[in-house]
């Protein structure tokens, strides 16, 4: 039998609830958006908040739920995770070795953008997995270290922090890593 061109690769054909998501943030509707994530157990939340996330053009209405909401850590996981995105779309699935200066300073813009965003949702909201599971993967962009990457990992369930005193701070600011991005571009 030859193969079929039927194929679906959309994950809303298996996740249904990634359809009425992306219909919701299409429609800029953040209370049906909630009605959908809250919904959802934690595993199968953070799976559509990182979904969700893939849609174009929503970081403006985000920014705004978040202006309305500063608690809100879905709208903060949600933005974190799409800013993350736009930054590897700059640096792209290329080798390491064949990324521009520019590419990497764009990247780790990007990525200390989602930082600042996570950082505070993280304080508002310490136990929400989807904001560590976007910190985690911050983390990873910005080469900050297994001891910080396992720190983020721990932090939800509750476990003590690798920092000092158990502290909630990360251990790289979002302002140094600015100066970090630029200094590399500057190597």
């Amino acid at each position: 039998m030859p193969p079929s061109d039927d194929i679906d690769f959309d994950l809303a054909t298996a996740y249904p609830d990634i359809g009425v998501l992306r219909a919701a943030l299409g429609r800029r509707d953040w209370a049906a958006c909630r009605r959908v994530l809250d919904a959802a157990p934690p595993d199968s939340r953070t799976g559509l908040i990182r979904a969700g996330s893939d849609e174009d053009g929503i970081e403006d209405f985000l920014r705004d739920v978040l202006r309305r909401d500063p608690a809100d850590s879905a709208a903060a996981a949600m933005l974190g995770r799409g800013l993350i995105s736009i930054g590897w779309k700059a640096r792209t699935t290329s080798l390491a070795k064949d990324v521009s200066r520019e590419q990497w300073t764009v990247f780790y813009e990007w990525l200390a953008r989602a930082e600042e965003v996570l950082i505070g949702a993280a304080a508002r909201n310490p136990r929400d997995p989807a904001v560590w599971s976007a910190r985690i993967t911050a983390a990873m962009g910005l080469s900050l270290g297994p001891a910080e990457q396992r720190r983020r990992y721990d932090r939800p369930r509750g476990s003590r922090s690798s920092t000092p005193g158990g502290s909630d701070r990360p251990t790289t600011s979002p302002s140094r890593l600015r100066s970090r991005s630029v200094a590399s571009s500057n190597a």
